[in-house]
């Protein structure tokens, strides 16, 4: 899944839950992200399996991110 498609996806899957993305209360986007955040929810809800792995792509690509950077290569030394 690409970035773009992902947060297409991410958008699509909280306007059918509540409003937008953008538009959501916090609290409406915590609840889209833990549905997202952990793999077991691809397995208990379907729909949810395309989010799961969007998710699992920004955890690689911030952690990629850190560990290339400055300060993470220093903190890998430590």
């Amino acid at each position: 899944m690409r970035l773009g498609g992902g947060l297409f996806w991410l958008d699509g899957a909280c306007t059918d839950r509540t409003a937008t993305f953008l538009w959501n209360a916090p609290r409406s986007r915590r609840r889209n992200h833990d549905l997202i955040a952990y793999r077991e929810n691809a397995k208990q809800i379907t729909p949810s399996s395309q989010g799961v792995a969007f998710f699992a792509f920004l955890r690689n690509l911030t952690t990629d991110g850190f560990y290339t950077s400055k300060i993470g290569i220093a903190d890998s030394n430590t």
